[in-house]
C-alpha cells in the first residue's frame, strides 16, 4: 500500500459513516459571544465552545437552527446571560437549563443582580466591574467538568480576577474626564458601563421598539441641549431613527458593539470612542 494512502485511510476510519471526525472535547454552549471570550480564558483548549447567538445576530429576534438546539442539547455544559427579560432564553432555553443539573448551567446574573420585577439592562458584561461572580462561577463549573485540568483552571481563574481589576483601572482611567456626560445610543446595551463609570446612557429605542415620532422629538431635543455630536449605533439594531436624528443635529454616526468577540478589546474601545465623544 502507498504510504500517501494511510493518512486517508485513518481520517476514512475516524470519519465512519457520519463524514465527520467528532470532537472527543467536552462542548460549551454560551448564550451570545463575548462569553466565549471568558470560557476560552479559562478552559483554554480542553473545551469546544459555541454560541447559540453568532456574529451580527441580534439576540432579541433571533431564532437557533435545528442544528443549534441539537448541539444545545448535547452540550456538556450550559453558559447563559440569566435575565428574565433576554428573549432568546426566556423562550428558547428555560426547559434546557431547568432539565441540567445545577453543576451544568451557568448565569452571568443571578437574582441579586435582577430587581423584583425582573427589570434592567441585561447586558451586564459590558463593565469588568460587574464579573468577579460570575469568572467564580464560570470557573467552579469548569473545575467540576474537567477535573483533571482544575490545577490549571485555578491559575488561569486568579489571573482573570487581576485582569478584571487591571481594566477596571483602565476604563476608569480613559472616562475619568467624561464623567456626567450623557451618551446616545439607538439600544440600551450599555447602562452597566455608564453607571459604573459615571456616564449617562439616553437610548432612541424604548422597550426593544423603534422610538415613536413623538420621542425622537423629544430625544433630538434634549441631544440638541447637550450639544451632541455622536450617536452610536448597534449592529444588530436599525439605525433608521438614529439617523434620523443624526441629520437633524448634524451629528456622525458610530458604531458601539456590545456583542463584538473580543471582550476586553472591545472594552477599551468603546470606553475611548465614548470620552472622545463627550469632548466635543
Amino acid at each position: 500500500m502507498s504510504p500517501r494512502l494511510v493518512p486517508l485511510l485513518l481520517l476514512l476510519l475516524l470519519a465512519g459513516c457520519g463524514g465527520h471526525v467528532e470532537d472527543p472535547r467536552p462542548s460549551v454552549a454560551v448564550t451570545v459571544v463575548p462569553e466565549v471570550w471568558f470560557v476560552e480564558r479559562l478552559a483554554g483548549d480542553a473545551v469546544r465552545v459555541f454560541p447559540l447567538v453568532p456574529p451580527g445576530a441580534n439576540p432579541s429576534t433571533f431564532e437557533p437552527s435545528l442544528e443549534a438546539r441539537t448541539d444545545l442539547a448535547r452540550a456538556d455544559l450550559l453558559v447563559r446571560v440569566g435575565h428574565p427579560h433576554f428573549v432568546l432564553e426566556r423562550t428558547w432555553l428555560r426547559e434546557d437549563a431547568a432539565d441540567r443539573p445545577a453543576n451544568r448551567v451557568v448565569s452571568l446574573l443571578t437574582g441579586a443582580d435582577v430587581d423584583e420585577h425582573g427589570h434592567g439592562d441585561p447586558h451586564a458584561w459590558v463593565s469588568p466591574r460587574r464579573l468577579g461572580p460570575f469568572v467564580d462561577r464560570l470557573a467552579a463549573a469548569l473545575e467540576d467538568l474537567l477535573p483533571e485540568d482544575a490545577a490549571r483552571i485555578g491559575e488561569r481563574h486568579r489571573a482573570l480576577v487581576d485582569t478584571l481589576a487591571a481594566l477596571d483601572a483602565e476604563l476608569g482611567s480613559i472616562l475619568a474626564p467624561a464623567r456626567g456626560c450623557r451618551f446616545y445610543v439607538v439600544h440600551e446595551a450599555w447602562t452597566a458601563l455608564a453607571e459604573d463609570y459615571g456616564l449617562v446612557q439616553v437610548a432612541l429605542e424604548h422597550e426593544g421598539k423603534e422610538p415613536s415620532p413623538d420621542r425622537l422629538r423629544r430625544t433630538l431635543e434634549a441631544a440638541r441641549t447637550d450639544g451632541t455630536r455622536v450617536l452610536f449605533t448597534q449592529p444588530q439594531f436599525p439605525r433608521a431613527g438614529a439617523a434620523t436624528l443624526a441629520a437633524e443635529l448634524g451629528a456622525e454616526l458610530r458604531p458601539l458593539d456590545p456583542l463584538a468577540p473580543d471582550w476586553a478589546d472591545n472594552l477599551r474601545r468603546a470606553a475611548r470612542a465614548l470620552a472622545e465623544a463627550c469632548r466635543r
